[in-house]
């Protein structure tokens, strides 16, 4: 479920929108649209969407729905955690609109932890383990 949401949400972010909501330009629904995923907040980002990016949310809601309670908090958590160096991370590079349809380009920029296991080797640290 959790790497599904993932990649749902990052191709809903960076595909072509057709925008609905009350944002002035497709690129703050973007924006707002990013900001809402990067918090889970679901219905919120719904919100932002409609033909296949709403099908996807209403996909992932649905799933969250029937989560046993006991899961719902954990699974909403670990999204949260997924989705926040993602989301969080956009910068708008172009917008292109056509009519009713807009194309915003955005670039993502992925901010992720690892850790870097280093030994020291005559006296000089060294990177031992990526």
């Amino acid at each position: 479920m959790k790497l599904k949401a993932l990649i749902l949400a990052c191709a809903a972010a960076t595909s072509l929108f057709f925008f609905t909501g009350c944002s002035d330009s497709p690129s703050e629904v973007v924006e707002d649209f990013a900001d809402a995923m990067s918090e889970a907040n679901l219905d919120d980002a719904k919100e932002y969407t409609t033909g296949s990016a709403r099908k996807d949310l209403n996909g992932m809601i649905e799933s969250l729905e029937k989560a046993p309670e006991s899961m719902k908090e954990k699974i909403l958590e670990e999204f949260k955690k997924e989705m926040g160096s993602k989301m969080s991370n956009i910068e708008v590079i172009g917008e292109d609109i056509d009519g009713d349809n807009a194309t915003v380009k955005v670039k993502m920029i992925v901010v992720e932890e690892e850790k870097v296991t280093l030994k020291k080797v005559d006296g000089e640290w060294k990177i031992n383990k990526l």
